[in-house]
């Protein structure tokens, strides 16, 4: 699986690669989590715990919210509840350390990089939800699910 931290290191690379062939790279698109890793850095936390998460994971939706509401109700007001993989990612950080991870966030409130020049664009949720749903149906319409399912037959055959 590619995570946020494989997608970190690539870019930084990539902007590496740029600035040393005298260039400035340009950093577009995005989700709010990947550009604010770029900026602000990432949190260090414990590993990935595969017996917490299989049992987070067996958990319902209603149950595991409670318990990311018990132990980071700052994170939890945040996290949307049919986003399980963050709320999974959350709690064991908490057990982990003892600690909340918007509380262990915080410290990077103040560490933007200095090396960038940030320009965002605001639209309303309603326009970009519906210019998503636009997007995605097109996709759709192009063959984005048999794509999806080929590479995936592609990976499980081991094929490259």
């Amino acid at each position: 699986p590619w995570t946020l931290d494989d997608w970190l290191r690539a870019a930084e690379r990539a902007i590496d690669e740029i600035r040393g062939r005298g260039r400035w790279p340009i950093v577009a698109g995005g989700t709010n989590l990947y550009l604010q890793a770029l900026l602000y850095g990432l949190v260090e936390g414990p590993p990935p715990d595969p017996a917490l998460r299989d049992e987070l994971l067996a958990m319902t939706k209603e149950d595991l919210r409670r318990k990311l509401e018990s132990c980071d109700p700052d994170a939890a007001a945040r996290i949307h509840p049919n986003d399980i993989r963050r709320a999974v990612r959350v709690i064991e950080y908490a057990q982990g350390t003892g600690e909340a991870l918007s509380e262990a966030q915080v410290q990077w409130e103040d560490a933007c990089r200095s090396d960038m020049h940030f320009i965002g664009l605001i639209w309303p949720t309603e326009d970009i939800n519906r210019r998503i749903n636009a997007r995605v149906g097109s996709m759709m319409e192009r063959g984005l699910l048999a794509e999806v399912r080929d590479l995936h037959e592609r990976q499980s055959l081991g094929a490259q």
